[in-house]
């Protein structure tokens, strides 16, 4: 379930970062297909001539509202994604091995047998110097 999660805002920020560049020249196009209705019906400096604004100010209002809406649905999406990183960070605590200590050598408790010191000796000779 946590990687369909991390899959999900993966896709969501590929869309994101290819969906933007996209948005921009959508409203250039829709504004140069309908700049004469805009520079007659919708500019504000329609009056102005001397202006020579041409609707460029219905075009500036628009992509300056577009920035902001991509500037909030990016920090949407990096809570989003602050919020799934912190929920991945998950601690498992096992308790600690019990430790015995005692103060008598003879008490010592260990996985192997024991070896006497004096049979490993009688296996292993040092090399004769002749």
């Amino acid at each position: 379930m946590k990687k369909g999660r991390l899959k999900l805002v993966s896709v969501i920020l590929a869309l994101v970062v290819l969906v933007q560049p996209f948005s921009r020249m959508a409203v250039f196009i829709s504004f140069k297909i309908n700049q004469d209705y805009i520079s007659r019906v919708l500019c504000e400096n329609r009056y102005k001539p001397e202006l020579s604004c041409h609707g460029q100010c219905v075009l500036m209002k628009k992509i300056k509202k577009l920035e902001e809406k991509e500037h909030n649905q990016d920090m949407q999406i990096i809570k989003q994604l602050n919020e799934l990183i912190y929920t991945q960070m998950t601690f498992d605590w096992s308790p600690a091995p019990l430790i015995i200590q005692t103060t008598d050598i003879r008490q010592y408790i260990t996985d192997t047998p024991h070896v006497s010191s004096a049979y490993a000796l009688s296996l292993f000779k040092p090399p004769r110097i002749s």
